[in-house]
């Protein structure tokens, strides 16, 4: 029990930005979230305002846990049937 616990803190989802490609990556920090979309894309739509309050709060995790702790290095490409 605590090591899927462990694994669901530490491991995630993420979809990259550009191609939209999807990626199994360890966080840098336990997170409860495990699914990290990108959806402002390569936009500029989160500052323009053009978010939903929702679409806001993803893009926020996205950027605090993939792009600043370096998650493109830690990430492994999935692939889905």
């Amino acid at each position: 029990m605590v090591a899927l616990l462990t694994v669901w803190l530490f491991l995630g989802v993420s979809r990259e930005r550009e191609c939209g490609g999807q990626y199994l990556f360890v966080k840098h920090r336990p997170s409860p979230p495990l699914f990290f979309p990108a959806p402002a894309g390569e936009s500029d739509a989160a500052s323009a305002g053009l978010l939903t309050a929702e679409e806001m709060a993803a893009e926020a995790r996205f950027q605090e846990l993939i792009e600043p702790g370096g998650g493109a290095w830690r990430r492994l490409p999935l692939i889905l049937w």
